[in-house]
């Protein structure tokens, strides 16, 4: 019995990392979960870290201290960054940084953060973040190197495929 269930968790995880990227570009932002691009939030989260994203809307309550995942292209910024809030409110923008760094964001020309630009938060589980480490390398060989996101989904399919109709032993 606990293999099976095992197996079911599996299938869910593999279907729900399969279908991050194409949900993320049909929406055009990060949805479910977000492979880290950078080594500047370490060593809370490394690069090749998978983290769970809470999809937010912009009358969210954003605090001090979470993890969010925003892309700013007012400052010529396309790609999506994942900081922390050190600062600021709704109203004048956010002040992120890079746990790794020792200037905010807006010291290095970004301006602060509108809760529009803001697709949502790592999820917090007490003092951690909801993560797998290393499996977002998957995300980025294939989004970054391959150039595809969406090999990433038809792959993982195959393979949840193969594991609900494994002949039974």
């Amino acid at each position: 019995m606990y293999k099976k269930v095992g197996l079911y968790m599996a299938v869910l995880l593999l279907v729900l990392l399969g279908s991050s990227p194409l949900i993320s570009n049909i929406v055009g932002k990060p949805t479910v979960a977000a492979a880290v691009r950078s080594w500047s939030m370490e060593p809370v989260l490394t690069r090749g870290d998978l983290v769970f994203l809470l999809p937010t809307g912009e009358n969210f309550n954003y605090k001090t201290g979470q993890v969010i995942v925003f892309s700013s292209k007012e400052s010529g910024n396309h790609n999506w960054v994942m900081h922390r809030i050190v600062g600021g409110d709704r109203e004048n923008g956010f002040i992120t940084r890079g746990d790794a760094s020792n200037s905010t964001d807006q010291e290095m020309n970004y301006p602060p953060i509108k809760p529009e630009w803001i697709a949502g938060i790592a999820i917090p589980l007490g003092d951690y973040l909801l993560k797998i480490p290393y499996v977002g390398n998957l995300l980025l060989f294939f989004g970054e190197y391959l150039g595809n996101p969406y090999l990433l989904t038809i792959f993982l399919a195959i393979l949840a495929l193969l594991f609900l109709w494994a002949p039974p032993k």
